[in-house]
């Protein structure tokens, strides 16, 4: 729901990554009464503010079948309550971990001194990214498209607000990938 700031918007993008025709509430509850599957709404956070947006997601909340996981980089309070809602914390990436993931998602664009494991650490744009994963995946795969590491340090620290930009998408999946999901606190 990244960017998402009314309802109409919110339910384009539900429209677009589930490949249905959702114009409003009702659909959602039509469309997926019983659609078997994990949802992952990414950056809810943007939406939060808008009461629109806040009634989509407690529509999908309440579908019987359907796994809703949000995610926000800040509490924001806005959807406790929610039946069989859990807040759940996730630390950001160890350096180590951080500079892994970035290695692995921009190997064939880094300079050699760079590509071995762990000459990333410390990086200052690694140190911007702040171990995010959904900021380190949106930003790795711009030096893939001719961004110099000099050219995304200057950006990340121009503009910090851009290393914690998460990543939407949504995903349905088969019974048993959904149990599994379930197991791994899904």
């Amino acid at each position: 729901l990244a960017g998402r700031r009314s309802q109409s918007e919110a339910l384009a993008a539900l429209t677009e990554a589930l490949d249905m025709e959702l114009r409003s509430l009702p659909d959602v509850s039509r469309g997926l009464k019983l659609w078997r599957g994990l949802l992952i709404l990414d950056n809810v956070d943007d939406g939060c503010d808008c009461k629109g947006v806040q009634a989509l997601v407690a529509k999908l909340l309440a579908t019987k079948e359907l796994r809703v996981l949000c995610t926000a980089r800040q509490r924001s309070g806005v959807f406790n309550g929610s039946q069989g809602e859990r807040l759940i914390d996730v630390s950001p990436l160890s350096e180590y971990d951080a500079a892994r993931l970035f290695r692995e998602l921009a190997l064939e664009v880094l300079p050699p001194d760079l590509r071995p494991p762990g000459a990333l650490i410390g990086h200052p744009v690694l140190r911007a990214l702040a171990g995010l994963p959904g900021a380190i995946c949106q930003n790795a795969p711009l030096l893939r498209s001719g961004v110099s590491l000099a050219e995304l340090e200057r950006e990340l620290l121009r503009a910090p607000a851009r290393a914690q930009a998460p990543l939407a998408l949504a995903a349905p999946l088969a019974p048993a990938d959904m149990d599994q999901a379930a197991d791994h606190g899904g």
